[in-house]
Parts: structure tokens; sequence; C-alpha cells
């Protein structure tokens, strides 16, 4: 009860579904102890842990979904995870994934957080597939065409103060983000 008036006093209506968030107003990582215990609390506070440390890195600016909550999820799995259970993870699905990249890149936190549990959870799974690649996949690729995706990120936001410019900003292309796709799927039809 305490959790959802926290969310309530803080104006968050969307995410009554959560378990903690980081709350740039106050400055603190808002939980409770879930049913399911400790580890998931651990767990959710890596997750949350990595908002804040996100919040200070850029100085307060909001940062793109895909990218807070993508790397929130690598972080709170210490980059070793799999996809989540529920999650059919065949060629065909990667295809479909493939083609919802574009979207969940440009999304605001509405449309990231909207939605029912599933495409919430395929949201995150997505966004955090795209961390994990840009992490483990990206040096990989022949000439390394992604080299500095992270940093033109950060540089643009901080620049602009703008989450979709400084997307744009590290994908510079539709050329760059069309074989962005194509590895991220070679990456993960072979993992």
């Amino acid at each position: 009860v305490e959790y959802l008036e926290a969310l309530e006093t803080d104006g968050i209506t969307n995410m009554t579904w959560s378990a903690a968030y980081w709350s740039p107003q106050r400055r603190e990582l808002v939980a409770y102890l879930p049913e399911n215990g400790e580890e998931e609390l651990l767990r959710t506070i890596r997750h949350e842990a990595f908002h804040q440390y996100l919040s200070y890195a850029s100085a307060m600016i909001a940062t793109s979904p895909w990218f807070n909550e993508g790397y929130a999820q690598y972080f709170e799995d210490d980059a070793s995870a799999d996809w989540d259970e529920g999650f059919d993870v065949t060629d065909e699905n990667i295809d479909r994934m493939a083609a919802a990249i574009p979207g969940v890149l440009t999304m605001d936190y509405e449309q990231f957080y909207g939605g029912s549990d599933f495409e919430r959870r395929f949201k995150y799974r997505l966004a955090w597939s795209i961390v994990r690649f840009i992490e483990k996949g990206a040096d990989e690729v022949r000439l390394k065409p992604f080299e500095g995706l992270k940093k033109r990120y950060m540089e643009s936001l901080v620049e602009t103060r703008d989450m979709r410019k400084a997307t744009s900003a590290a994908f510079r292309d539709a050329e760059l983000l069309k074989k962005f796709i194509a590895e991220w799927k070679k990456y993960w039809k072979r993992n």
C-alpha cells in the first residue's frame, strides 16, 4: 500500500505493475519486498540502481526507454540472462521481433510502458536484446560499423536534451539502422 501511495504521490499512474522505481524527483529508489522474495528484490534493486546511475550520468536528462530499460535489464540480469519464459525464440519470431525494433527505438515512456503485460514484457526484452547485442555482438561485426554508438547517443543527448534526436544520432542514418537490425537478427539466430 505504501509503495502504491508513493507512485501516486510522484504522479505515476501507469506503473502499478512494478515493484520498484527510481524517483528522480525524490532522488531515491522506492521499492517493496515482493511476495517472491529477496532474490527478486535484489534483481529489482540492480535494475533500479542502473536507472539512478543513468539519471546522474545523463545530467538528469530523460534517456530513451530502449536505452534506459534495455541497460537496466542488462545490468539486472548480470548480462548472462536469456529470453524470458513465454518468448519462443524461433527464426520466425526473431524476424518479427526485428521488425519491431524501429518502433521500440522511437517510443516515449508512455508508449513503452503501455499495453498489456505481455506487450510490456516484450518491449522490455526487446530493449534488453538490443543492448545485449550492442555489448556482446556488435564488436564481432566485420568493420565494426556500430563502434561509438553509445558514445554518439550520450553526446547527442547531452547536447540536444532530446531522447529521439539522441537515438537518431546513435544510428546516424537509415542504412546503419538497417545493418544493425540485420546483424541483430544474425546474432540472435546463432545464440
